[in-house]
């Protein structure tokens, strides 16, 4: 019910984050603490958590378990995949409103908007697609 209810017991004395699992805060405090107790066994690489730590190995070895269904690209992380698709087989993207620029990532658009229009206002910024508009050309 907590998940449901919003309910965040735990509180960092740090900073204005909250969240509903100890084991979230315990990871959270690393952050102001700076340990990262999950080391590479390969290269000098370390982490404040273990999924990240997996992730880092996969880029040391061949494992590139996120395969396009399209293409022959692979990745290590299913957001790179999503990310690949979009730009590369959906022609979905996000526009510009104050130019003809358009990006398949919500990211490169707010970068975009910053940098070009010196606006830092995130909400001048759709966050749906726009329906025709090609993707700008990226590699992959």
């Amino acid at each position: 019910m907590g998940i449901h209810a919003g309910i965040k017991p735990f509180h960092c004395q740090q900073c204005e984050y909250k969240t509903r699992l100890k084991a979230s805060l315990i990871q959270h405090m690393r952050i102001h603490t700076g340990e990262k107790p999950f080391k590479c066994e390969i290269c000098s690489y370390a982490s404040i958590d273990a999924s990240s730590l997996h992730r880092h190995f996969r880029t040391l070895t061949i494992e590139r378990p996120y395969k396009c269904k399209v293409c022959s690209y692979s990745c290590i992380q299913k957001k790179s995949l999503d990310l690949h698709v979009r730009r590369h087989h959906t022609g979905e993207a996000f526009g510009c409103s104050f130019c003809c620029y358009s990006s398949p990532d919500k990211q490169l658009l707010r970068k975009h908007v910053k940098k070009c229009h010196l606006c830092s206002e995130t909400s001048l910024i759709s966050t749906q697609p726009t329906p025709g508009l090609k993707p700008f050309p990226l590699e992959h």
